[in-house]
Order: structure tokens, then sequence, then C-alpha cells
């Protein structure tokens, strides 16, 4: 059983788990608190205005690379760039999350699109379980921000 299941016990109904060999969870993902939070940043490293405004993001360029309190999360990006090429690498296609409302939220404005499979419930806080089907975000990442798949992907060089 995958980590999620022991604490999101109560799926919905009609959820049909995938085959376990194309799954993998990313929940509960930690990153050294003085190193992520900006001022006005949540847990996740992504700033509260984003996360409020519903706006899509510009492009990641190096210049806002450079720059300290730029509107892309970049340590959220980053991780979730890493966890995409090791899930190609290894025939991974979905992935479990438990999160919170609020990050499914801000990834949604990304178009990494997370689709809730069971109610909130505590998994060391509040969270709902989530699936996202690999193909699916790949389709509308690149449609949506070909330069943010393409660096998702490695095909920038960055």
């Amino acid at each position: 059983a995958f980590p999620f299941q022991q604490h999101c016990d109560v799926l919905f109904e009609n959820f049909v788990m995938p085959p376990r060999s194309e799954c993998g969870e990313i929940s509960r993902l930690v990153v050294r608190k003085t190193y992520r939070r900006r001022p006005g940043d949540n847990l996740a490293g992504v700033s509260r205005d984003l996360i409020e405004s519903n706006v899509g993001i510009e492009p990641i360029q190096q210049s806002a690379v450079r720059e300290r309190r730029s509107r892309n999360p970049q340590i959220l990006l980053g991780l979730y760039r890493e966890m995409y090429r090791y899930s190609v690498h290894n025939g991974i296609r979905y992935w479990y999350a438990a999160m919170e409302r609020s990050l499914a939220r801000a990834l949604s404005s990304f178009n990494f699109v997370f689709t809730p499979i069971g109610l909130q419930t505590d998994y060391y806080g509040p969270v709902i379980p989530y699936i996202a089907d690999l193909r699916e975000l790949e389709a509308r990442v690149s449609k949506a921000s070909p330069e943010l798949y393409a660096w998702i992907r490695g095909e920038l060089g960055v």
C-alpha cells in the first residue's frame, strides 16, 4: 500500500486505482523552512498573492531565476521537475498526492491539475488525496506553456 492509503483510507466509491506498477506517491514534500520561505509564502514556497490571484504564470526565464522575489515558485517547480523526470525514466504514469487544497490550487495555475479521489483527512495536517495522470499533465502544460514544458523535460538545458 502507498503511504497515503494509511491516512486517507476513505476514497470516493467510483475511484478505480490504476495499476500499482505505474504509480508513485509524491505526498508530504519537505523543504527546509529557512530555505523555502519568503515573507508571504506558504509552506510549499508559493506566494500568497499567487494562490489568491488565479493568474497564470509567465514562462521561467533566466532573469526570473536571479530575482529573489519572482512570482514563479522555483523550489516547487524544481521539485516537480525532478519528480517528473524520475517518473518518466521509471515508467510511472500516475502520481498520488495527499496535499493541502491551497497547494493543489497553486499547482493548477501551472496546469499541473490533480483530481481529488477522497475527502479531506489528517495526514500530518489537513490534506485531500489526489491523483494526476502524467500524460494528461504533459498535454495540458505543453499546450498552455510550451516553454515551461520544455524546461520541465530538460529541453532548454537549464
